[in-house]
């Protein structure tokens, strides 16, 4: 019995690597949500895809960052699409920064498929209909910040 009505999630991230590790967690919870991958703004490879239910977005990329994208889509009227930024930094700056810029969520990318599984099933059982509700009740736990 699937754990969410999450149905599509989106990576925006430039290594394949953790698009494969992302999507054999997932699968391991539910196998009917899909994990797309993007690496670059490619508009015509974005226009294609279904509306994610989630995004997990890198911070460190080359081109564009990730902070560059979460600006891009929030100011494009994306409002309501829940945005988790996903990255190997610890930085407070960067959560700070992460969050005044309109992210839902900051998870340090877990080295373990085990601790990445932990985290997803914990998000999968949040009601992603009202990701700022989400966001209040991470923030009043103290745990906007997820890490393994």
């Amino acid at each position: 019995m699937p754990l969410t009505p999450l149905k599509h999630i989106l990576l925006i991230d430039n290594d394949e690597d953790e698009f494969e590790f992302l999507a054999s967690a997932v699968e391991e919870i539910d196998r009917s949500v899909t994990v797309h991958f993007v690496s670059k703004c490619d508009r015509l490879l974005l226009a294609s895809l279904p509306m994610p239910d989630l995004i997990f977005l890198d911070i460190n990329m080359p081109e564009y960052d990730g902070f560059h994208w979460l600006e891009g889509i929030r100011g494009h009227g994306y409002r309501d699409v829940p945005i988790i930024m996903y990255t190997t930094s610890r930085n407070q700056s960067q959560v700070d920064r992460a969050f005044e810029s309109g992210a839902n969520l900051f998870i340090t990318k877990p080295n373990k498929s085990r601790d990445l599984v932990a985290i997803l099933q914990e998000l999968f059982l949040q009601n992603w209909g009202s990701p700022a509700e989400v966001t209040s009740a991470f923030h009043e736990r103290g745990a906007y910040h997820l890490c393994s």
